[in-house]
């Protein structure tokens, strides 16, 4: 939890602000970390530049959750701005009730409540955006610079355009999975501290322990997010951990042109494309005068029958 009243999360820098230390509507609830960055206007007024046709009677809500990063401009547009479509007419005759001699009881007549506005966690709205009434962003989607969002969007998608339609996933559907599961916003700060690096990588390989060709110590070497999954108990060992997404994440970084990051040893060479990765066990077996292509029961065997 961000420290009570702390408004500035750095020094010198008055555009930048945790925005639930500035709300006071109780229908905005704001996670903590989320920052708002204003260099046009003021950021400590965004509940009134911002969150527009907000209105009491409508009792809809802005919900955006925690380490959210809103970009300078972005609105939120709620019932209010929504003339009624099952009228004949989308004039707002039931506001003018004393023109009109209406009931002022009808008033909410006047628009269509499509509900709240409901923000995930990690989710980045990008410059002058506006996310209409009614829709549910995702936890890690991202909204391109003014975009118009008129439905939801799904977690970890990036969206963009008039209206805006999805662009691509972040992740693939099991790392999506994995990051929804994880839940990292929820750890306590010391947690999240400690996990920043693995948190950075970009990689869930990471997370999961992966190390691939000159890592011959990769059961051993459990890196950050593996070891923060390990305190929630997910009952992995630290080999299926390793195992389970050296493979996916290898194909990444073949596609990125790069070798895969080694953790506690030196990087390995560049894999030749067409030939299956040799892992160190393999390696030392063929050193050994073993068949690399050998199973391990074979390689046993043949290890015996020298040995005898």
């Amino acid at each position: 939890m961000i420290p009570q009243n702390k408004t500035y999360p750095r020094s010198g820098d008055s555009q930048t602000i945790y925005l639930k230390s500035v709300i006071t509507d109780p229908n905005i609830e704001v996670g903590d970390y989320t920052i708002y960055n204003d260099f046009v206007n003021d950021p400590v007024d965004f509940q009134q530049n911002n969150v527009l046709y907000h209105y009491p009677i409508n009792q809809d809500r802005l919900v955006i959750g925690k380490f959210c990063s809103i970009a300078c401009g972005a609105k939120f547009l709620f019932t209010s701005a929504n003339h009624t479509m099952r009228s004949l007419s989308t004039y707002t005759f039931p506001i003018f009730f004393e023109e009109w001699g209406l009931d002022v009881k009808n008033i909410t007549d006047a628009w269509d409540n499509k509900g709240d506005i409901v923000i995930g966690n990690d989710v980045w709205i990008g410059y002058e955006a506006v996310i209409l009434s009614g829709v549910t962003i995702g936890d890690g989607a991202i909204i391109g610079a003014r975009a118009v969002v008129t439905k939801d969007v799904p977690p970890y998608t990036i969206v963009g355009g008039v209206p805006a339609k999805p662009i691509r996933k972040r992740f693939d559907e099991e790392t999506v999975a994995q990051l929804l599961a994880l839940r990292w916003w929820d750890w306590d700060r010391d947690k999240i501290a400690r996990n920043i690096p693995a948190i950075q990588s970009g990689s869930m390989g990471l997370h999961r322990g992966w190390c691939v060709g000159a890592c011959r110590r990769r059961t051993a070497a459990l890196p950050a997010l593996a070891a923060a999954e390990h305190e929630r108990g997910d009952g992995r060992t630290a080999r299926e951990n390793v195992h389970g997404y050296q493979h996916a994440d290898l194909h990444i970084l073949r596609r990125q042109k790069r070798p895969p990051p080694c953790l506690g040893d030196k990087p390995a060479a560049p894999h030749t494309p067409g030939r299956a990765p040799q892992t160190a066990k393999r390696r030392r077996g063929a050193e050994d005068g073993g068949d690399e292509h050998l199973p391990r029961s074979a390689h046993a065997a043949d290890r015996h029958q020298r040995i005898s």
